[in-house]
């Protein structure tokens, strides 16, 4: 028997067809997005199971870091324990001592019961590092009881370490394993709960580094086989290297006995040697990424009360980025501060100096450039520090003032002038 075309049938009888029609491929799509997500989760737990938490136990340690967290305090996706978080803070402080009670698929609730294990065992660390949240956001924990947890552990924080930073979740929407709309739903969930636990650490005077960025600005996302285990839900070692290059350069650590003194080869007592930048310029740098939005940027720069900020991709110096930069080249143009990114508007020609330049060089390139201060990089071009008019005063008083009469005069640019 021959079927009826479709155009001999009523409305009503249409409708069913067109619906049984448009479900196939969605049934199609929804079933090939599960395998891959459950394909990813059993590579995922293969991974967990292959990794340990890295720690180091110096005879004579320095300076005492506690890791608390879930997989990415592990190192699940790094390849090795050198590679993690914790393991690459161990290469660059050998005696740093590291304890690590992080656990894959904790959530905050099990972070503060981490911090309790440690309180227990009467603990005293230099600083503590936080990695969660993500956990909370796949498993969808509600905010008011999120909001308790997070205000519970940042509370008993001080009991164990001097000083804490929360190192937040990247966008899990952009895991190369989600696609169509279980991405963009993803994305928003982790945006608001980055949100929360920032305000949250915020309110309690903690550091929070926020990794997260919408699709379009993420770096992990637009380089995703870079930035993305073989899972393709736990980060590469190529993102834990990142994540620690933006740990010390927004939070560095202020111990630093373990840094091996420079050589310096002995001079004539007749001879009146400057100092090198090195020795007066300070190693505490705020950055901000090319890929930040003008809105976070412009809060960082009232946060820290300053007019400039350096643009680093890591430790790389890539521009730098003014109050004038935001007003003039984004809110002017027209550009959304909630979209627009910081390289769209930062000022790429930058004036720096090297490390091993001598001060009495710097005060000439400041009164020449008129600015009052610069960033400072080291042979590789990566940013190391920050020298200031006030960093040279204290040592060098009785070489200021023609500087300072040149940065003075009218008709500079200024644009570094108060980072």
């Amino acid at each position: 028997m021959a079927l009826p075309s479709l155009r001999s049938l009523p409305a009503r009888s249409l409708a069913p067809w067109l619906m049984t029609l448009a479900a196939v491929p969605l049934g199609a799509a929804v079933a090939w997005q599960a395998w891959r997500v459950q394909r990813g989760a059993r590579l995922g737990r293969r991974l967990a199971a292959e990794t340990q938490a890295f720690e180091a136990h110096p005879p004579q340690p320095s300076a005492s870091v506690l890791l608390l967290g879930d997989s990415t305090g592990v190192g699940v996706g790094a390849g090795s324990p050198a590679a993690s978080l914790p393991g690459l803070l161990a290469q660059a402080y050998p005696d740093l001592r590291v304890v690590n009670r992080s656990r894959n698929g904790a959530r905050v609730h099990d972070v503060l019961q981490q911090l309790q294990a440690s309180v227990q065992a009467g603990e005293r660390h230099d600083l503590a590092l936080v990695l969660a949240g993500g956990n909370d956001v796949l498993r969808m924990t509600p905010h008011t009881r999120l909001r308790q947890h997070a205000q519970a552990l940042l509370a008993a924080l001080p009991s164990v370490a001097r000083r804490a930073v929360w190192l937040g979740s990247a966008n899990i929407g952009g895991s190369p394993l989600l696609k169509g709309p279980l991405s963009w739903w993803l994305g928003w969930q982790t945006g608001r709960t980055m949100r929360l636990l920032a305000n949250v650490a915020r309110a309690q005077g903690t550091e929070f580094i926020d990794f997260f960025r919408p699709l379009r600005h993420d770096l992990f996302a637009r380089q995703a086989g870079i930035y993305f285990a073989r899972d393709g839900l736990h980060p590469s070692a190529a993102s834990y290297r990142h994540c620690f290059e933006v740990l010390m350069h927004r939070a560095p650590l202020s111990t630093r006995p373990m840094r091996r003194a420079r050589r310096t080869t002995p001079q004539p007592p007749w001879r009146n040697t400057m100092p090198n930048v090195s020795d007066i310029m300070s190693t505490d740098v705020q950055i901000i990424g090319p890929e930040d939005s003008l809105r976070h940027a412009a809060e960082r720069m009232q946060e820290l009360d300053v007019g400039a900020l350096p643009v680093c991709d890591g430790t790389r110096l890539l521009g730098m980025l003014t109050d004038r930069d935001i007003i003039v080249r984004g809110v002017a143009e027209g550009l959304d501060p909630e979209e627009a990114c910081v390289s769209d508007v930062m000022t790429s020609e930058v004036e720096y100096c090297t490390e091993d330049q001598d001060t009495e060089e710097v005060m000439r390139l400041m009164g020449d450039k008129q600015v009052r201060r610069l960033p400072v990089v080291n042979a590789d071009k990566k940013l190391v520090g920050i020298v200031s008019m006030g960093d040279m005063a204290l040592r060098q008083a009785g070489h200021i003032d023609q500087t300072m009469r040149q940065i003075s005069e009218p008709g500079g640019s200024g644009a570094q002038g108060r980072l």
